[in-house]
């Protein structure tokens, strides 16, 4: 993955091809994971610059992805996303280190500044 790759992490398939258009309209490049071990899978392939990732997701939810992640790349940014109030798990996620969390259903209007914000970011 090229340094402006953004991983989109969910096992809808509707969210993640809403996240990949919004991020390729600002000119990321996109990657896509159905659960957190195919996430992780994939960050080992070639690391992204960023990764959106949902909460809750079979054979591995984002929280346990998310420790490891830290663990082996401290420095990746990653967002959570979420459509339940799962507020145990999301201060489990800040401790971890999460950048943001994002809840469902999407603005879209609101995830689209925010993708030109992680644009930025990662081309910076």
């Amino acid at each position: 993955m090229a340094k402006e790759t953004i991983l989109v992490v969910d096992d809808q398939a509707g969210v993640r091809t809403l996240l990949s258009l919004l991020c390729q309209e600002e000119g990321l490049a996109v990657e896509v994971a159905k659960h957190g071990l195919d996430a992780i899978n994939k960050i080992k392939e070639n690391c992204p610059a960023m990764v959106l990732m949902d909460v809750r997701m079979p054979v591995m939810d984002g929280v346990t992805a998310l420790g490891w992640i830290k663990e082996h790349y401290p420095d990746l940014p990653v967002v959570m996303m979420t459509a339940y109030a799962e507020e145990e798990r999301l201060e489990e996620a800040e401790k971890i280190g999460v950048v943001d969390v994002w809840y469902k259903p999407f603005d879209i209007d609101e995830v689209r500044v925010k993708v030109k914000e992680l644009s930025r970011v990662s081309n910076s």
